[in-house]
């Protein structure tokens, strides 16, 4: 049975088709769907591995592998299930306040799910949705003139900023054993979203003079 949620199968779901019969092969459980997956895997993001996600199902780790690849799927799906309420920025006639308004708005929902951000670093890409936002974004950018280089490396930039905020405010403090002068800097910052917004404004800066007057 293909789950409502999904209009064609994973990779991993059509590896569970006997080819012969075009039946699933013995063995799948059933019950399971991606939308459980997803929320199960969310449930477990900070720390996430397949076995927590299984135990959290109430399934076994084989079992849970005839839907999922591996923990990289399950990030991504935990991390769709996270922005899937999310209303992105719209666009408007300043481009500057859209880019720093997105940066916002990423960095919210990360600090919103501890271990989230963390997670995400193991991936080599966005999330689905996460990847729809940023192309619509980029979109826009050169609609205005900015050239494709441009408009993605504005949005590296910004996606980075963003996740090094949310890092900076999922971590623990220091001991003291180890406030020395190397980490005078982090110490004294204090307050990764205003952090953050300073960069923003530093690279901003220069990014609208790289690319001249645009909008």
């Amino acid at each position: 049975m293909i789950e409502p949620s999904a209009s064609v199968p994973s990779a991993s779901e059509s590896r569970s088709i006997d080819p012969a019969t075009g039946r699933r092969r013995a063995g799948r459980p059933s019950g399971i769907t991606r939308e459980a997956i997803a929320q199960a895997a969310l449930a477990t993001i900070d720390g996430i591995t397949v076995g927590r996600v299984a135990k959290q199902l109430g399934v076994g780790v084989s079992s849970l592998y005839h839907h999922v690849d591996g923990r990289g799927e399950l990030i991504l799906l935990a991390a769709d299930a996270a922005l899937a309420e999310v209303v992105w920025p719209a666009g408007s006639d300043d481009w500057r306040s859209d880019l720093t308004a997105l940066a916002d708005l990423l960095v919210g929902e990360l600090l919103a799910r501890p271990g989230l951000a963390r997670a995400l670093q193991s991936l080599s890409y966005p999330p689905p949705r996460l990847a729809r936002a940023l192309q619509e974004t980029a979109d826009r950018l050169l609609a205005l003139g900015v050239s494709e280089r441009d408009a993605g490396l504005a949005l590296s930039v910004l996606g980075r900023l963003a996740m090094d905020a949310a890092l900076a405010g999922d971590v623990e403090p220091l001991p003291d054993r180890v406030r020395t002068v190397e980490y005078r800097y982090v110490l004294t910052a204090g307050d990764p979203i205003g952090d953050m917004h300073d960069k923003i404004d530093v690279f901003l800066d220069g990014f609208a003079l790289r690319v001249g007057a645009v909008g």
